[in-house]
Protein backbone atom coordinates (compact mmCIF):
# COMPACT_ATOMS: atom_id res chain seq x y z
CA UNK A 1 0.00 0.00 0.00
CA UNK A 2 1.41 3.37 -1.03
CA UNK A 3 1.67 6.23 1.44
CA UNK A 4 0.11 9.62 0.87
CA UNK A 5 3.51 10.96 -0.09
CA UNK A 6 4.05 8.30 -2.73
CA UNK A 7 0.63 8.98 -4.23
CA UNK A 8 0.66 12.78 -4.07
CA UNK A 9 3.29 15.07 -5.50
CA UNK A 10 5.45 16.44 -2.69
CA UNK A 11 8.53 18.60 -2.67
CA UNK A 12 10.97 16.39 -0.76
CA UNK A 13 13.59 19.12 -0.65
CA UNK A 14 11.36 21.34 1.47
CA UNK A 15 9.39 18.60 3.29
CA UNK A 16 6.14 20.33 2.37
CA UNK A 17 3.17 19.10 0.36
CA UNK A 18 1.05 21.50 -1.64
CA UNK A 19 -2.00 20.90 0.55
CA UNK A 20 -1.86 18.50 3.47
CA UNK A 21 -5.01 16.42 3.95
CA UNK A 22 -6.34 16.31 7.51
CA UNK A 23 -9.07 14.21 9.08
CA UNK A 24 -10.74 15.66 12.17
CA UNK A 25 -12.77 13.19 14.25
CA UNK A 26 -15.00 14.48 17.05
CA UNK A 27 -18.56 13.60 18.05
CA UNK A 28 -19.27 17.22 19.10
CA UNK A 29 -20.43 19.03 15.94
CA UNK A 30 -19.40 22.46 17.23
CA UNK A 31 -15.89 21.34 18.20
CA UNK A 32 -15.37 19.41 14.95
CA UNK A 33 -16.62 22.29 12.79
CA UNK A 34 -14.50 24.80 14.73
CA UNK A 35 -11.35 22.69 14.35
CA UNK A 36 -12.07 22.20 10.65
CA UNK A 37 -12.59 25.92 10.14
CA UNK A 38 -9.40 26.88 12.01
CA UNK A 39 -7.33 24.40 9.99
CA UNK A 40 -8.95 25.33 6.66
CA UNK A 41 -8.09 28.98 7.39
CA UNK A 42 -4.47 27.83 7.72
CA UNK A 43 -4.60 26.33 4.21
CA UNK A 44 -5.18 22.68 5.01
CA UNK A 45 -7.70 20.48 3.21
CA UNK A 46 -9.87 19.14 6.02
CA UNK A 47 -12.52 16.43 6.26
CA UNK A 48 -14.61 15.91 9.37
CA UNK A 49 -16.02 12.68 10.83
CA UNK A 50 -18.37 12.37 13.80
CA UNK A 51 -17.41 8.86 14.97
CA UNK A 52 -14.72 6.22 14.80
CA UNK A 53 -16.81 4.18 12.37
CA UNK A 54 -17.30 7.15 10.05
CA UNK A 55 -13.58 7.94 10.28
CA UNK A 56 -12.63 4.40 9.19
CA UNK A 57 -15.03 4.65 6.23
CA UNK A 58 -13.49 7.98 5.21
CA UNK A 59 -9.95 6.59 5.64
CA UNK A 60 -10.75 3.69 3.31
CA UNK A 61 -11.86 6.15 0.60
CA UNK A 62 -9.10 8.76 0.80
CA UNK A 63 -5.49 9.06 1.85
CA UNK A 64 -4.85 11.50 4.71
CA UNK A 65 -1.60 13.00 5.94
CA UNK A 66 -2.68 13.29 9.57
CA UNK A 67 -5.66 12.65 11.82
CA UNK A 68 -6.82 14.69 14.81
CA UNK A 69 -9.13 12.58 16.97
CA UNK A 70 -11.13 13.09 20.17
CA UNK A 71 -10.64 10.30 22.68
CA UNK A 72 -14.02 10.15 24.40
CA UNK A 73 -16.77 9.52 21.85
CA UNK A 74 -19.87 7.32 21.89
CA UNK A 75 -19.34 3.87 20.42
CA UNK A 76 -15.70 3.16 19.69
CA UNK A 77 -13.49 5.74 21.36
CA UNK A 78 -10.41 7.47 20.00
CA UNK A 79 -8.02 4.93 21.51
CA UNK A 80 -9.76 2.12 19.64
CA UNK A 81 -9.66 4.18 16.44
CA UNK A 82 -5.95 4.83 17.05
CA UNK A 83 -5.29 1.09 17.23
CA UNK A 84 -7.31 0.47 14.06
CA UNK A 85 -5.44 3.17 12.14
CA UNK A 86 -2.06 1.87 13.38
CA UNK A 87 -2.98 -1.48 11.82
CA UNK A 88 -4.34 -0.14 8.52
CA UNK A 89 -2.46 3.16 8.09
CA UNK A 90 0.72 2.82 10.17
CA UNK A 91 2.51 5.81 8.65
CA UNK A 92 -0.28 8.34 9.30
CA UNK A 93 0.35 10.47 12.40
CA UNK A 94 -2.58 10.52 14.83
CA UNK A 95 -3.01 13.35 17.32
CA UNK A 96 -5.39 12.56 20.16
CA UNK A 97 -7.31 15.34 21.85
CA UNK A 98 -9.51 15.34 24.94
CA UNK A 99 -11.07 17.62 27.52
CA UNK A 100 -10.38 15.01 30.21
CA UNK A 101 -6.63 14.63 29.95
CA UNK A 102 -4.33 13.08 32.50
CA UNK A 103 -0.70 12.07 32.48
CA UNK A 104 -1.65 8.37 32.53
CA UNK A 105 -4.04 8.82 29.60
CA UNK A 106 -1.42 10.74 27.61
CA UNK A 107 1.22 8.09 28.37
CA UNK A 108 -1.18 5.32 27.30
CA UNK A 109 -2.09 7.14 24.08
CA UNK A 110 1.55 7.68 23.16
CA UNK A 111 2.33 4.04 24.02
CA UNK A 112 -0.46 2.94 21.64
CA UNK A 113 1.11 4.96 18.83
CA UNK A 114 -0.35 8.46 19.02
CA UNK A 115 2.07 11.02 17.62
CA UNK A 116 0.84 13.72 20.02
CA UNK A 117 -1.67 14.40 22.78
CA UNK A 118 -3.54 17.70 23.23
CA UNK A 119 -6.00 18.80 25.89
CA UNK A 120 -9.12 20.85 25.19
CA UNK A 121 -9.68 23.65 25.13
CA UNK A 122 -6.84 24.57 22.85
CA UNK A 123 -6.43 27.99 21.31
CA UNK A 124 -6.92 28.90 17.67
CA UNK A 125 -3.17 29.41 17.39
CA UNK A 126 -2.15 26.22 19.23
CA UNK A 127 -3.97 23.76 16.94
CA UNK A 128 -2.19 24.70 13.67
CA UNK A 129 1.15 24.66 15.51
CA UNK A 130 0.50 21.12 16.78
CA UNK A 131 -0.53 19.96 13.30
CA UNK A 132 2.50 21.55 11.64
CA UNK A 133 4.89 20.17 14.28
CA UNK A 134 3.60 16.65 13.69
CA UNK A 135 3.62 16.95 9.89
CA UNK A 136 7.17 18.31 9.99
CA UNK A 137 8.35 15.54 12.34
CA UNK A 138 6.71 12.89 10.17
CA UNK A 139 8.24 14.35 6.98
CA UNK A 140 11.68 14.38 8.65
CA UNK A 141 11.28 10.75 9.74
CA UNK A 142 10.24 9.71 6.21
CA UNK A 143 13.13 11.61 4.67
CA UNK A 144 15.61 10.06 7.12
CA UNK A 145 14.24 6.58 6.43
CA UNK A 146 14.56 7.14 2.69
CA UNK A 147 18.12 8.40 3.07
CA UNK A 148 18.99 5.35 5.19
CA UNK A 149 17.52 3.00 2.57
CA UNK A 150 19.52 4.73 -0.17
CA UNK A 151 22.72 4.56 1.89
CA UNK A 152 22.15 0.87 2.60
CA UNK A 153 21.48 0.20 -1.09
CA UNK A 154 24.66 2.06 -2.09
CA UNK A 155 26.65 0.19 0.56
CA UNK A 156 25.35 -3.14 -0.73
CA UNK A 157 26.27 -2.17 -4.28
CA UNK A 158 29.80 -1.25 -3.14
CA UNK A 159 30.22 -4.59 -1.36
CA UNK A 160 29.02 -6.50 -4.42
CA UNK A 161 31.33 -4.50 -6.69
CA UNK A 162 34.28 -5.23 -4.40
CA UNK A 163 33.42 -8.94 -4.34
CA UNK A 164 33.13 -9.08 -8.12
CA UNK A 165 36.44 -7.25 -8.48
CA UNK A 166 38.09 -9.71 -6.07
CA UNK A 167 36.67 -12.66 -8.02
CA UNK A 168 37.88 -11.18 -11.31
CA UNK A 169 41.43 -10.79 -9.98
CA UNK A 170 41.45 -14.44 -8.86
CA UNK A 171 40.73 -15.59 -12.38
Amino acid sequence: QKTAYEIRNCDWSSDVCSSDLLLVVDDDDLVRDTFCSILEDEGYSVTGASSANEAMQVLRQSVFDIMLCDIFMPGENGLVLLQQTRGSFPEMPVILITAFGSIDLARNALHLGASDFVTKPCSNTELPIVIERNLTRHAFERKTTLQNHIALHNSNENVLSALLAALNTRE
